[in-house]
């Protein structure tokens, strides 16, 4: 259920991102980083574990939100940019359009997108290593009377 939950959060996100590319005319590379951590949190706080599954389970969901989301969001401003309408480039879309991608992209795009595999891993590493009270641990502390 955690991988799930952080698949689907991944693409919700990514399709935020792909609408505001589209809207403005902007990739918006840094969202990739956001996705990223929203990915890593979400997989840590649903699947209630840590340690390299998690890690990786993470990380490979981040890779394909972020991978989805560059070449959408890429689209969307080259579209914009061309005053195409992104539907129409969306079904139009083959492998002629990669030049022009990679050019709305670019290194920094490329250097994003793995950082924000990098941070869906470590998310679920740092969000692991909290330490919570424990709640059972509470009650029973106030059922025996002792004063909190």
């Amino acid at each position: 259920m955690g991988a799930a939950a952080a698949l689907a959060v991944g693409l919700l996100l990514t399709t935020l991102w792909v609408a505001v590319a589209v809207a403005t005319g902007d990739e918006l590379a840094p969202a990739a980083v956001l996705v990223g951590a929203a990915v890593g949190c979400v997989m840590h706080r649903l699947a209630r574990q840590g340690g390299l599954g998690a890690v990786v389970g993470a990380s490979l969901i981040a890779v394909v939100a972020i991978g989805i989301g560059f070449v959408l969001a890429a689209l969307g401003a080259y579209s914009h940019a061309q005053g195409a309408s992104f539907p129409v480039a969306l079904a139009v879309l083959d492998r002629s359009f990669l030049p022009q991608l990679w050019g709305e992209t670019g290194a920094l795009g490329g250097v994003l997108g793995a950082a924000g595999v990098g941070v869906a891993g470590v998310a679920v590493l740092l969000w692991g290593r909290v330490d919570r009270p424990q709640g059972s641990a509470l009650l029973a502390a106030k059922g025996s009377g002792a004063g909190l």
